[in-house]
């Protein structure tokens, strides 16, 4: 009778949680990044370093938004593509880890010219220990087990026309990844060997497709596994009372 009575206990404590489709994070507004447009002051930075500084802002080195959008005011000395990744600086924004789900960036881009500069972009997921530089390689100081890259793109020849151009590129974040790094990081890196040239970046965004349901959605992995680990709790329990009640 006993045993009759623990099992109607284990369907009906079990049923609630396997419905229930647990939430891992909470949900985000429609758009990951802060002030997208670049209106607000940049922090000057040569160094973004987790759990020291500020989250939801842009930091960067020798950018000014001024005229309205993000534009480089550092000119290097050009040359090789090893002395033009060195002169690159870069801009960071970072948040706290979105929920779990595939996400889009869009972002607006002007280059003048594809052979003596570079403009790239990064999505990196960090944990609580990395630490990024801003100016030349933004990973010079964030290898590792630190930061994890799930997206990364740049301007191409046909597009560095001195013109603004739009783009866009979607990405994914795993539980898995949501469980093991604190951040995301969005880092904009460009550089230009004349001061006539162009370099900047505007109109920036990471969004959820269709709103934040997707990425908030839990996988129904993620479901049966808290359901199974409902299960072996409450049959601890239910074996701690059957050992007592004799």
């Amino acid at each position: 009778m006993r045993a009759v009575r623990t099992s109607t206990l284990l369907i009906l404590l079990l049923t609630p949680i396997v419905s229930a489709a647990p939430v891992l994070h909470e949900p985000l507004g429609a758009d990951v990044i802060v002030d997208g447009n670049l209106n607000n002051p940049i922090t000057s930075a040569s160094v973004w370093t987790a759990g020291v500084d500020a989250t939801g802002i842009w930091h960067g080195v020798d950018y000014s938004n001024a005229a309205g959008y993000a534009e480089l005011t550092f000119v290097g000395s050009g040359g090789n593509h090893r002395q033009q990744e060195q002169d690159q600086r870069s801009l960071v924004q970072v948040c706290f880890m979105p929920p779990p789900g595939t996400y889009l960036l869009e972002l607006l881009a002007q280059v003048s010219d594809y052979t003596t500069q570079i403009a790239s972009w990064q999505v990196l997921l960090l944990d609580d220990s990395a630490e990024l530089s801003l100016t030349g390689d933004p990973l010079d100081k964030g290898l590792g087990g630190h930061v994890r890259k799930v997206d990364k793109g740049r301007v191409k020849r046909k597009e560095a026309d001195g013109q603004w151009h739009t783009f866009s590129a979607d990405f994914a974040i795993s539980p898995t990844d949501a469980a093991s790094y604190e951040y995301l990081a969005l880092v904009l890196t460009g550089s230009k060997s004349e001061d006539a040239q162009a370099l900047g970046f505007d109109s920036v965004s990471i969004t959820a497709p269709g709103g934040t349901d997707e990425a908030t959605t839990p996988q129904p992995s993620t479901i049966i596994l808290f359901a199974l680990g409902g299960t072996m709790a409450l049959t601890r329990w239910v074996r701690c009372r059957m050992a007592y009640s004799h």
